[in-house]
């Protein structure tokens, strides 16, 4: 509908409400209004609207609300609202009105709520509203506003509600003359900071919102506000509160301060405070505690550890003490049956009572049936004052004021512990246990490699930098180890404190770092046994000890590189208490953890795959029946530890990456703190330590212990003894050396045989006969042996 004619509401003079909204109407339809003389609301929203001309309203004397919202206002003339002498409500949201229309509203004597957001206005003037003495309530939002005058909103005595938001404030409003004012919204501006003399006048606020502004500081702005009930200031940049910032206040009831970063918050009058919010604050270590919010129902923090004093689903606080006069009567009954309490004495009994007796007059009480339901026998102390002449006694009732206290994050998660970071025995005792293994188990192994005189060979220079980063592992299970120890049973009160610091940091660091180089480390070490087995003849194809150097040091670096990343915000060490970079809350995060992991499951892939096919060459192999039984345990228990100890926990994280949960977070806790560095433990013991090669590394290293203070004696004697002497270095270059070494030696035999005299060839014909199977023990020895 786009037209009303004239006479349209001619029959129905007595209407007071009027919707015409949701229609076409190009212009006030002021004539066909003409006979709506009792109308008292009016519903113009959603139209096509574009002035109001002169005299649109005239007729409308005893209108009351006028809804003009999302039309297309763009001009009000002067004398558009003129005859609206009982307008009391006036809503222009979202038109184009690019200027407040002064002269229009200056008419309106009864205006009380003015509502001109969403319209595209660029300056308010002062004393744009000045004369609308009976306004309570103006809404003013849009972002392009580049200018308000400083007393655009001064001496509007009966204003109780403005809001301005998102208007490009970049100070605070003058509010001289505006002393009614209750409800104060200044959101999504650039205040940067409170004016000193901002409450001055102010003293009926109830509501002060200031959230998504520039403030740094709270610091005595807030005096004389002992009526507000609502605090609003997050969102800002707020870095310290003054001691007595909230002091002046009585009866405050809601306070936030989110989305800061302030380290204390103080509690001087916050007494009567009821929800609290301070998430998204991670400077702040501690909340203040019930005894300092004794009337606190509802908490919002940003670490679990806060909560962990909310844990019960209620708290007590004192009730002040009540005296009840009841009569000689009552009273007498109770002290007729105080031997029914063990408790009792001289001085005063405990009884269950209701916590309100006021209802009670000077009849007869009877303590046991007006008891609470739900209260315990100790709640409530009653104790006889007064003469035993006097009509009445006293009975002074002194309980206690039970209520249940909401706070979130709750403390439920076994990452964010109450009591002890270690929640159970079995977990703190299998820690220690990995922990000392893997510190002595890989010092060992380091040790005994770098003590030893001779050249490191491959082998020796890939267990030696697995056994460094198993011992980085065994030095994170240490850190975790004696914080748990130092902070057992009160873990809340260290578990900010320990995420934030730098020990934790370290730890998360190095776990990664041990993690990664280990996982890298094993890889090569088995592509380096495969390539020695399926090549075992040419030499060309082994890794040498410097392309094994480059290789390792790339990576170290690619270790170096993921354990650093979290110290830049992509994923975050200080997330859990153990320290691990499980954060996947925004997608950089996501990516770094499912990229870890991924690479971590394809390493145990090419692991797996390289032994599935070492087994399989030795299986085929002539030399089989010699150590068959031997080599596949071997090969079986070292793929068994590492899918252990890798794939629950590169399964369960990529899961719950992508918001799968199969397992319970406890069982993920004891998976991660326990399961997950149990490599590093078997690693020293599975490549080193239980092997022949470390065995006879350990007998050489005590043999040049036990000599080296003895001196050398030299002989002149040599043995020329082919059959001896030729076969005793062959066996020394074979211990030393390895593979390589036993296949030159006999491709030397091979070319001096010609040289030898014909008395002597046959002996190495027949050596060479057997060089086949020479070679398939060595290689059997050197995968059981390492």
């Amino acid at each position: 509908m786009n037209n009303i004619p004239h006479g349209a509401f001619e029959k129905v003079r007595g209407v007071k409400h009027l919707w015409l909204d949701d229609n076409d109407l190009r212009d006030v339809p002021k004539e066909a209004l003409k006979n709506l003389q009792k109308l008292e609301y009016l519903n113009l929203d959603q139209n096509e609207i574009r002035n109001i001309g002169r005299d649109s309203f005239n007729s409308l004397s005893r209108l009351k609300t006028l809804m003009l919202f999302e039309n297309k206002v763009k001009e009000i003339d002067n004398d558009g609202f003129k005859g609206l002498d009982s307008l009391e409500s006036l809503n222009l949201r979202g038109n184009n009105l690019s200027d407040v229309p002064v002269s229009a509203i200056k008419h309106f004597k009864n205006l009380r709520s003015l509502e001109l957001d969403q319209n595209p206005i660029t300056k308010i003037p002062d004393y744009a509203f000045r004369g609308l003495d009976k306004l309570r309530h103006i809404v003013l939002t849009w972002e392009k506003v580049k200018k308000i005058g400083d007393k655009a909103f001064a001496y509007l005595p009966s204003l109780q509600r403005l809001s301005l938001v998102n208007v490009k404030l970049d100070g605070f409003p003058n509010l001289t003359g505006t002393s009614s004012l209750q409800y104060l919204t200044l959101t999504f501006n650039d205040i940067k900071e409170l004016p000193e003399n901002l409450c001055q006048k102010q003293t009926s606020l109830l509501d002060l919102k200031i959230e998504h502004n520039q403030i740094e500081s709270i610091g005595s702005s807030l005096r004389n506000l002992g009526k507000l009930q609502d605090l609003n200031l997050a969102n800002n940049k707020i870095n310290f509160i003054a001691n007595d910032a909230f002091a002046p206040f009585k009866t405050i009831k809601v306070l936030d301060l989110s989305y800061s970063s302030f380290s204390v918050l103080p509690t001087n009058g916050l007494k009567s405070l009821e929800t609290l919010n301070v998430r998204y604050n991670r400077e702040l270590t501690e909340i203040p505690s019930v005894e300092d919010l004794p009337k606190i129902r509802h908490v919002e923090a940003y670490y679990p550890y806060h909560c962990c004093q909310f844990r019960k689903e209620s708290k007590s606080t004192k009730k002040p003490t009540e005296e009840i006069p009841v009569t000689n009567k009552a009273s007498d009954w109770v002290w007729e049956f105080k031997w029914l309490r063990n408790d009792y004495n001289d001085n005063n009994s405990t009884f269950a009572l209701s916590d309100d007796l006021s209802g009670f007059g000077s009849g007869e009480v009877d303590p046991i049936l007006a008891r609470d339901e739900g209260s315990s026998e100790d709640n409530i102390r009653v104790t006889k004052a007064g003469s035993s002449d006097s009509p009445l006694d006293v009975i002074l009732i002194e309980g206690e004021e039970t209520h249940e206290v909401k706070c979130i994050p709750e403390p439920a998660d076994p990452f964010f512990p109450c009591d002890d970071l270690m929640d159970s025995t079995f977990l703190r005792v299998g820690v220690w246990i990995v922990f000392l293994l893997a510190l002595f188990g890989n010092a060992t192994v380091i040790f005994v490699i770098m003590a030893r005189s001779s050249r490191i060979d491959v082998s020796r220079f890939l267990i030696c930098n697995l056994a460094v980063a198993d011992l980085c592992m065994g030095i994170y299970l240490g850190l975790l180890a004696i914080v748990d120890a130092s902070t057992r049973g009160n873990f809340r009160s260290y578990g900010v404190k320990w995420q934030l610091s730098s020990g934790c940091k370290t730890a998360g660091f190095l776990a990664v770092l041990s993690s990664e180089t280990s996982v890298f480390t094993l890889t090569v070490i088995t592509v380096e046994r495969y390539i020695a087995i399926t090549h075992a003849l040419d030499i060309t194809k082994k890794m040498s000890l410097k392309k094994t150097a480059v290789v390792m040091f790339i990576g170290w670096c690619f270790a170096l590189i993921a354990a650093t990343l979290p110290l830049f915000d992509v994923s975050d060490y200080t997330k859990f208490s153990v320290c691990l970079p499980f954060e996947t809350g925004d997608t950089k995060s996501l990516a770094y953890v499912t990229s870890v992991l991924t690479l971590n499951g394809t390493a145990f892939l090419v692991i797996l795959t390289c032994y599935i096919k070492i087994y399989c060459a030795i299986r085929g192999s002539s030399a089989w029946n010699t150590n068959d039984f031997r080599t596949a345990q071997r090969m079986a228990l070292l793929v068994f530890t590492d899918f252990t100890c890798w794939a629950p926990i590169t399964f369960l994280s990529l899961a719950a990456a992508f918001g799968g949960d199969y397992v319970s977070l406890k069982e993920a806790k004891i998976f991660t703190v326990f399961v997950f560095p149990l490599n590093s433990c078997a690693n020293p013991f599975l490549y080193a330590i239980l092997t022949g090669q470390f065995k006879r590394d350990c007998i050489s290293l005590c043999r040049k212990v036990k000599t080296s203070q003895i001196p050398k004696i030299t002989s002149s004697k040599r043995k020329y003894s082919i059959s001896s002497a030729e076969m005793r270095r062959n066996s020394q270059v074979s211990s030393s050396n390895g593979l390589e070494g036993m296949v030159a030696r006999l491709r030397g035999r091979e070319v001096r045989r010609n040289s030898l005299p014909p008395s002597m060839r046959f002996m190495v014909q027949g050596s060479k006969s057997l060089q086949e199977k020479d070679e398939r023990e060595v290689v059997i020895e050197r995968v059981t042996a390492l």
